[in-house]
């Protein structure tokens, strides 16, 4: 029930004046295009939207596969991005290298799935990154340390005994 005094008014459409100039219309085409069409939705005319099922779709990955590479089994120098999720969300390691015509490609990938009984193990997590460090040169490792604290302080303790990182 409202407070007495209290008003709100909700609307789809710009109406205030720094909405509507010509600099406000450009950048609201440019959102348009580069938003996903639900997001734009939500935070440029106020709508409720449904969640966004998928992040990429599978024309926009098939565009970037190459079938010809392979993971990089040893001997690479490696950047590694890690996102940790132990029960409700996967945990994944991403490892990319620069290839021969300077670009950035992806070297080897991991994910662990939890299941209802099962969390992520988040050891797994940590051996995994152990091995790639005994048959690669990891230069940087990339993580939240919301979630990998304990982790991140595991691999530099142990650094000197695995070379991790």
């Amino acid at each position: 029930m409202a407070k007495a005094g209290m008003f709100m008014f909700w609307s789809h459409k710009r109406r205030m004046p720094e909405q509507l100039t010509p600099e406000a219309k450009a950048y609201y085409v440019e959102q348009k295009n580069m938003l996903r069409p639900l997001t734009y939705l939500r935070l440029h005319e106020n709508r409720w939207v449904s969640s966004e099922s998928t992040f990429i779709t599978r024309e926009q990955w098939l565009a970037c596969v190459d079938p010809s590479r392979v993971p990089l089994l040893s001997g690479g120098v490696l950047y590694l991005g890690v996102d940790i999720g132990v029960k409700s969300d996967n945990a994944a390691i991403v490892s990319v290298q620069w290839d021969k015509q300077q670009k950035i490609t992806v070297a080897n990938h991991r994910v662990w799935r939890p299941t209802r009984e099962q969390p992520v193990n988040l050891q797994d997590v940590e051996n995994y990154i152990v091995e790639l460090r005994k048959r690669h040169r990891i230069v940087r490792v990339y993580a939240d340390p919301y979630q990998a604290m304990q982790m991140i302080q595991s691999l530099q303790k142990n650094d000197g005994r695995h070379g991790c990182l």
